[in-house]
Parts: C-alpha cells; sequence; structure tokens
C-alpha cells in the first residue's frame, strides 16, 4: 500500500493487521460494518480504537503520525 510518499506494507496474519511503517510494527484488529471500519490497536499500556468510514486516509494518517513520532524521538537520543 502507497501512503503519503513512504511505502507502508501491511502483512495479513491471523485476522490482525500488521502495519510495517518505518522502523515499528503496528497491529491492529480492522473490522468493517455497514462502511464503516473499526481499528484497534495497543499503544503503550493503552488500547486505542478508532473508527473510519475512509480506510485509506486513515492508514495514510497513522503512518504519517508514527513516521513523525519515530523522528521525534530518534532526534532526542541523538
Amino acid at each position: 500500500i502507497f501512503c503519503g510518499g513512504k511505502i507502508m506494507k501491511i502483512l495479513i496474519k491471523q485476522k490482525k493487521w500488521n502495519m510495517f511503517i518505518g522502523n515499528m510494527v503496528l497491529v491492529c484488529d480492522i473490522h468493517e460494518e455497514n462502511g464503516i471500519f473499526s481499528i484497534v490497536f495497543p499503544y503503550g499500556d493503552q488500547k486505542v480504537s478508532l473508527k473510519s468510514n475512509n480506510i485509506d486516509r486513515t492508514l495514510n494518517y497513522l503512518e504519517k503520525l508514527f513516521l513523525n513520532t519515530e523522528i521525534q524521538i530518534s532526534q532526542k537520543s541523538a
């Protein structure tokens, strides 16, 4: 899947979406009902739950968000 100028690789394994973004893997449960996608994934010690009617735009946003977070973390540790 091509998102936001970067390449996000997605592997669906055992009904989980494994999204490879930069140096991280985001493991999500994604379900669709009546055109609304429910996306659930762990982040730290929290469970994040999103609803979207446009899965492509939402995945693009998540990719940008996590790539930006990864860049900020690497700059702080440098």
